[in-house]
């Protein structure tokens, strides 16, 4: 089968992926199957993927996959497609995506992108931190667990509520003390009156978040 010449049509450059999901693709209408796609980039317009078949260019084909916990499903069409060492890559467009398809395309792009991707790394590591909650002053004693540019994990003896924001400082050595504003993402019970929970920096200034990343790039280096 010969490469479309819509191309120009089509997504984006999208943000590389290369991940291996499982997937619910409609090759025939009204016949649903499992089957495996890999992702090689993705865009907030559409994806570009590895599959074992040919998406059939005559009718959308319904398409369902969970990536990163975020699911995008919809029709989709492919705005070229070509044969090579075994293998059909193509560029596929979302067909009057919904909502709910397109935030999670948006999502993901922003997610793999180059900033997205830092963020994602977490250095693990234990460092000092202390904590303090809204309209208390005691500073209490956390141990986190792991680092990166976007929170941290850590680790208290006393449950918190979830969105709840709170301040925290970090020690990371040699680099002096990063005081930072901090929302509960998730917490879960890891034992009688022990609990991990992820804390998100909110509105963290560049120039704390480049004494974090100066942190995380020197541990790396000297591993």
């Amino acid at each position: 089968m010969e490469e479309t010449n819509e191309r120009r049509e089509g997504p984006r450059a999208g943000v590389t992926v290369n991940r291996l999901v499982r997937a619910v693709v409609e090759w025939e209408e009204g016949n649903p199957e499992e089957s495996y796609l890999y992702i090689v980039d993705v865009s907030e317009k559409g994806l570009r993927v590895n599959a074992d078949r040919f998406f059939a260019e005559d009718r959308p084909t319904r398409v369902t996959f969970t990536l990163e916990n975020r699911e995008v499903s919809g029709l989709a069409r492919p705005i070229w497609q070509k044969y090579l060492a075994g293998t059909w890559t193509m560029g596929l467009a979302l067909v009057d995506p919904t909502e709910e398809a397109t935030e999670a395309l948006r999502a993901l792009t922003a997610m793999f992108s180059p900033t997205g991707r830092r963020m994602r790394f977490r250095l693990r590591t234990v460092l000092t931190t202390t904590m303090l909650r809204d309209g208390g002053e005691r500073w209490y004693s956390i141990l986190a667990l792991d680092i990166s540019d976007g929170g941290i994990k850590a680790r208290f003896d006393e449950p918190l509520e979830e969105n709840e924001v709170v301040t925290i400082k970090i020690f990371p050595p040699e680099l002096g003390e990063v005081e930072a504003r901090a929302q509960v993402k998730w917490i879960t019970a890891v034992g009688p009156e022990r609990y991990e929970f992820g804390l998100q920096f909110v509105n963290l200034s560049e120039e704390k978040r480049g004494v974090i990343r100066s942190y995380i790039d020197k541990q790396v280096g000297a591993a």
